[in-house]
């Protein structure tokens, strides 16, 4: 009777630690989920920051383009002004006042 009295205590001790353990099992999984989702969360946003950023780039580059043409056309005026500002007294010089 002891002895049967032994088992049936081992057996309910055992049940517990096994529902104890599917009970692990089953919040492990809940938090893996979990985890897969806000990976997955994270993966959208990266790609979504990747649109941007090349969206941004191309602005960049197009406005990069713009300002250059800008540039050149100024450069181009103020270098003919400093020809002429050069030439005009030398031909003033020469053809007298």
């Amino acid at each position: 009777m002891a002895a049967d009295s032994l088992e049936v205590q081992i057996d309910k001790r055992l049940g517990a630690v096994e529902a104890g353990i599917q009970a692990l099992r089953v919040e492990v999984r809940q938090e893996i989920q979990q985890v897969r989702q806000e990976i997955h969360q994270v993966r959208q946003e990266m790609q979504q920051l990747r649109t941007e950023i090349q969206s941004i780039r191309g602005e960049l580059y197009a406005t990069r383009s713009e300002l250059l043409g800008r540039m050149d056309r100024r450069f181009f005026w103020i270098l003919g002004l400093l020809v002429i500002s050069i030439l005009v007294p030398i031909a003033l010089r020469f053809t007298g006042p």
